[in-house]
């Protein structure tokens, strides 16, 4: 949950200078080079607002990973680093990431879509008979959650959560059950885990968090293409944007629900040293708003148009 919670914390206000540093996977002495030319960059930079003491202590826990065997391991596409007065953040690229060193006033989150995307809630469902429960989880955490269903009304206490989250959930169980279950509750976004391990135990928790882990790319691949299905129906509606300038500003005003951004723009180098482009900059305000606000993010496929749609509340 720590981790959920800190890779969020992202999108808050940070107080400046704020340093977003993104290293595409090389050998690690050509990674470890990249990062001395960054600290180079950055000490001149905040030259301007820091005095020598201060810029030294600021980065000194970037210049301590040059010393640190560990942060290099795991780097399968490539290294994020997140700086701030009172935050640092060291991530592994979810894909390939282009070579930039940023100072700005919020953190440079274009590149991170796809762990947005892995953030989002699924609402599990374990039906089995001897210990119906529910949980909620994602790519990072899992936890049981505290709703009764061991009373009469418990589905309708169920769908009324789910409708009011639009989360999707996962039916853990056997087919017999999972049967019994739909026959008389609907509910749009569910999706069927053929799952059934020893029943009464304290290993079914784990063992239903484990099966999920194995299982989270497909459900995220399902889930993602909902969210497309449902664009492409609203689209040319007004519960859909695709200018950049107006789907910043609905971020803003909480109005996206969902929003997709096309992954070629992740990856898009900057096009000045140090400064983000125009677009760069407005979509980077709409996924911090987005997410801020509690709406998902999901990537844009290849063949799809973009670079940005998103899909309103109101």
């Amino acid at each position: 949950m720590l981790y959920l919670d800190s890779l969020l914390k992202l999108a808050d206000p940070q107080e400046p200078p704020v340093v977003s540093i993104f290293i595409p996977v090389q050998n690690v002495l050509h990674m470890q080079k990249h990062l001395k030319t960054a600290l180079k960059k950055l000490e001149s930079t905040l030259g301007e607002q820091l005095s020598k003491s201060k810029i030294a202590h600021f980065l000194a826990p970037i210049s301590d990973l040059l010393t640190t065997p560990n942060t290099w391991k795991e780097c399968k596409s490539g290294l994020a680093i997140f700086r701030g007065a009172e935050f640092f953040m060291v991530l592994p690229a979810p894909h390939k990431v282009a070579l930039q060193t940023l100072v700005n006033g919020h953190f440079h989150l274009l590149p991170l879509i796809l762990y947005f995307e892995q953030s989002q809630l699924f609402h599990i469902l374990d039906l089995n008979t001897a210990s119906l429960a529910l949980y909620e989880a994602n790519a990072f955490f899992f936890r049981p959650l505290a709703l009764c269903l061991e009373n009469t009304h418990w589905k309708q206490d169920l769908l009324a959560l789910l409708h009011k989250t639009r989360t999707p959930l996962v039916l853990a169980g056997t087919s017999t059950e999972q049967k019994t279950f739909l026959a008389d509750t609907t509910y749009p976004f569910c999706t069927q885990f053929a799952l059934s391990p020893p029943t009464g135990t304290l290993f079914r928790p784990k063992a239903l968090h484990k099966a999920f882990l194995a299982n989270i790319e497909r459900l995220l691949e399902e889930s993602r293409h909902r969210a497309w299905e449902e664009l492409q129906t609203l689209q040319n509606t007004d519960s859909t944007l695709s200018n950049i300038r107006e789907v910043a500003n609905a971020a803003y005003n909480s109005r996206i629900e969902s929003l997709f951004i096309h992954t070629q723009v992740t990856s898009t180098p900057i096009t000045q040293a140090d400064t983000l482009n125009e677009s760069q900059d407005l979509l980077n305000t709409a996924i911090r708003h987005t997410l801020l606000n509690g709406g998902r993010i999901y990537p844009l496929a290849s063949q799809q148009a973009g670079p940005v749609a998103a899909i309103l509340r109101y």
